[in-house]
């Protein structure tokens, strides 16, 4: 640290030299007229006391009034620096440094660790964390051993590293897909409603390492209902007015996934046509009755239209 001072009165003697005294047993002298001179060789994140005392033919006099400074330096290492590979990625987990070296620390650096004997492009992957003490570090390959280098940071300047061990990404074993999720199901897909269709989409399930090749649509008692690569399908020839639940399944080279929860949907058709319609004669009039149709078709019949037959077609 530099030590300065306003030269004091010389009493009649000029001052030839002045002595810089610090508590823990440091110092430095200079010659007149300097009014400042260096102590080093300090460690920082404590506190000091420091006086000074000018010097000419007469002795050395009085001392300043103490002052009392704290010492700043770069932060140290931080602490039990670890790293948990994933797939193609490692979480990097560290303490902080026991001092901050008399700065707040106002964030942490991290990197993978240079290799002289197979150097790695710049710039080196890795994180700025500003809160907290981890981060995942990405772009890592899979296969390839890695360490990582920790630094805090504070407003003095980079601190020491900290050197995790050496741990290798991999990529997660390959399995059959997860289960879609968020099944919908649309009774009319933009056609007419009544002709027993239904367009059922999801949300893409996890490939779980494998790409999946397909997705099939069951419906009923595991009855067949349309297969996509994508994440909608049509099904048609379904009967109006009969409920029934309907899964998802995607598969990939692994195998077959768990099926989607049961989604419930009722398909529309036309109505089926009025049973036993009669007509008896009137006088120029008839009177034609029926019975509703065994089913609606799965929406409420709103009317009945009677004509006269055209015998000529």
């Amino acid at each position: 640290m530099k030590v300065s001072w306003t030269a004091p009165s010389d009493n009649g003697s000029p001052i030839d030299s002045y002595f810089v005294y610090a508590d823990n047993g440091s110092g430095c002298a200079v010659n007149a007229p300097l009014l400042s001179c260096d102590i080093t060789g300090l460690i920082g994140g404590g506190s000091i006391a420091v006086n000074v005392t000018a010097a000419n033919g007469l002795g050395e006099g009085l001392a300043s009034e103490s002052v009392l400074v704290t010492l700043l330096t770069k932060p140290p290492a931080p602490r039990g620096a670890t790293a948990t590979a994933g797939n193609g990625n490692a979480v990097v987990s560290w303490k902080a440094p026991k001092s901050d070296g008399g700065s707040p620390i106002t964030s942490y650096d991290v990197r993978v660790l240079d290799d002289p004997a197979a150097p790695l492009p710049l710039p080196l992957p890795g994180c700025t964390v500003t809160d907290g003490t981890s981060c995942t570090v990405t772009g890592l390959t899979n296969g390839v051993s890695y360490s990582f280098v920790v630094t805090a940071q504070s407003a003095v300047g980079k601190g020491k590293a900290a050197t995790t061990p050496v741990v290798t990404p991999e990529a997660p074993p390959m399995a059959a897909p997860g289960a879609p999720t968020d099944v919908t199901v649309e009774l009319a897909d933009g056609r007419p409603a009544g002709n027993g269709k239904v367009t059922v989409s999801w949300t893409a399930a996890s490939d779980n390492g494998s790409p999946i090749d397909s997705y099939t649509v069951w419906y009923g008692d595991n009855t067949f209902g349309c297969m996509t690569t994508g994440t909608t399908c049509f099904i048609g020839g379904l009967t109006g007015g009969e409920t029934i639940a309907i899964r998802v399944i995607a598969s990939n080279e692994m195998g077959d996934g768990p099926a989607s929860a049961d989604v419930l949907a009722t398909p529309l058709t036309k109505p089926r046509p009025p049973r036993k319609a009669t007509a008896i004669a009137g006088d120029g009039t008839a009177v034609v009755s029926w019975k509703a149709p065994k089913s609606d078709g799965g929406s409420p019949i709103t009317s009945y239209d009677v004509r006269v037959l055209d015998e000529a077609g």
